[in-house]
């Protein structure tokens, strides 16, 4: 669920918004196999990544001939990746003008169809992706990197592409579960459930310039909580730990010991004030 909502910063922060010991080396034509053997419907993490990444390339880059449905293929995507993703591809920030999937623009849909293998690496979650994109001769495979994580629901998705330069997102543990002295019912975390995004000015007098810009994801969960800001110039990630709470108003801890107070008004518009935050 995303709400509209606007962030104060200070005086100037003003926001517009709201077992695996041995690895599986398989390709196309071994996964139709396991598909068939029900003993394989499956508790093993490995074996379900690798089916899920083998149906996404099936669907999406098995034929060049048909236009890629962006919000299918979103469907396959964490938010974090969606925002990342977006946020370097809007108009005054056009970062991102290959398809990280594919690391390119161009491909044969038969050629990867044909070369596709998939296999998990030593890191639990992890899975590496290859293919050659035109099967030319001496053509050097692709090698796609990915972290997977289950969403709520026990889903499948794609968190993080450790070989791309803009969407390795794992440089800090961004996912905090609760700890179990806390009540989530006492809380009213459950209020908040949502995605909040949004924009701002990080740097005073900058409005014209798309570097002075920041853009920020906030994820509340009753299990983890995240914060994610993305410029121009950097990037941050941090965990937010709940520290109070009330009807109207919850008060999170950053990584750093700043602070961030999510509040309510009248009108049940959404305002987001952080205490020292240095962007």
């Amino acid at each position: 669920m995303k709400k509209v909502i606007q962030i104060i910063v200070l005086s100037f922060f003003f926001l517009t918004c709201k077992k695996n010991p041995n690895s599986e080396n398989l390709n196309s034509e071994n996964l139709n196999n396991i598909y068939s053997k029900d003993s394989l419907v499956v508790e093993n993490d490995s074996v379900q990544g690798i089916l899920m990444l083998n149906e996404f390339y099936s669907k999406f880059y098995f034929d060049d001939n048909i236009k890629i449905d962006n919000e299918q293929l979103k469907s396959y995507l964490s938010e974090k990746i969606k925002f990342k993703i977006d946020s370097l591809r809007n108009e005054e920030n056009y970062v991102l003008d290959y398809d990280p999937f594919i690391k390119g623009q161009d491909y044969n849909g038969e050629s990867i169809k044909k070369t596709l293998k998939i296999i998990s690496l030593d890191n639990k979650n992890q899975f590496r992706v290859s293919f050659r994109l035109f099967d030319n001769k001496n053509e050097q495979r692709v090698n796609v990197d990915y972290l997977l994580e289950k969403d709520d629901s026990g889903k499948i998705l794609i968190n993080s592409i450790l070989n791309d330069k803009y969407l390795n997102l794992t440089t800090s543990n961004s996912r905090k579960s609760l700890s179990n002295s806390e009540n989530i019912g006492d809380l009213k975390i459950i209020n908040w459930i949502g995605t909040y995004n949004g924009t701002f000015l990080r740097l005073k007098d900058e409005s014209s310039d798309p570097r002075g810009w920041a853009n920020f994801n906030i994820k509340i969960d009753k299990n983890f909580q995240d914060f994610y800001l993305f410029s121009y110039v950097e990037e941050k990630n941090s965990k937010l730990k709940l520290i109070n709470t009330n009807n109207d108003e919850l008060i999170f801890r950053m990584d750093d010991n700043n602070t961030i107070k999510i509040k309510k008004d009248k009108k049940v518009n959404i305002h987001l004030k952080a205490h020292t935050l240095t962007v």
